[in-house]
């Protein structure tokens, strides 16, 4: 198995995986990222986004089947410890409801108390939960970031992305955000487009572009 080159990362990531790619940019400070690169990521700027109830359907995404809200099941999932409810199920079974439960907590308002503890406001929260959103964190030595968001997202919301690019901007950080008309959620899964062609190609050369850098 050849050598991992660690001075030549790119990390990535889709939604939640956007998210975890831009907080590795922020606390993976000795591995030096080259770049960082986050497709409709959620970052947790948009308090009444996560906060306050959104009862209307939103669609999962393109990836995503037709997902029904069983509250019972989404609300056993909560308070059911012995489970961990971190990741996808390993079955794949569609019918499972924590394929749901995002959409559930932004449908009744629970997300940012669930994931911070606290109804406070970003810039309220204290230091240690400041640390859980990403925007909060960017300072000059943040790698290079490229953002993708459709503008039709119904599940993460590109104002995320909007706040995401606004952050880099200020710090001086080079990056880029890429608005794709149109497109929802699990736009980079559609087969079809130049638009979204064009996206998972600019997606590749900006992390071809930094790497192999002095």
């Amino acid at each position: 198995m050849p050598a991992v080159d660690l001075s030549q990362v790119v990390i990535g990531g889709a939604s939640a995986g956007g998210y975890c790619a831009l907080q590795a940019g922020h606390l993976f400070k000795q591995l030096k990222l080259r770049a960082v690169v986050a497709v409709y990521p959620i970052t947790l700027t948009r308090l009444d986004w996560y906060a306050q109830p959104h009862s209307e359907a939103r669609p999962q995404g393109s990836f995503l089947p037709a997902l029904t809200i069983d509250t019972a099941a989404m609300e056993k999932l909560l308070t059911d410890k012995s489970e961990p409810i971190s990741a996808y199920p390993v079955t794949g079974d569609w019918s499972h409801p924590r394929f749901a439960l995002y959409r559930h907590l932004i449908n009744t308002g629970k997300y940012w108390q669930l994931a911070l503890g606290s109804d406070a406001a970003p810039n309220d929260l204290p230091a240690n939960k400041q640390r859980l959103l990403p925007a909060l964190n960017i300072g000059a030595s943040y790698p290079p970031t490229f953002l993708v968001h459709g503008s039709a997202d119904t599940t993460v919301p590109i104002a995320e992305s909007e706040d995401m690019a606004a952050a880099l901007a200020a710090a001086g950080v080079e990056h880029t955000f890429m608005r794709v008309e149109g497109r929802a959620h699990g736009l980079d899964t559609v087969l079809e487009g130049d638009d979204v062609a064009a996206a998972r190609k600019a997606v590749v050369d900006f992390a071809l572009n930094h790497v192999n850098q002095q």
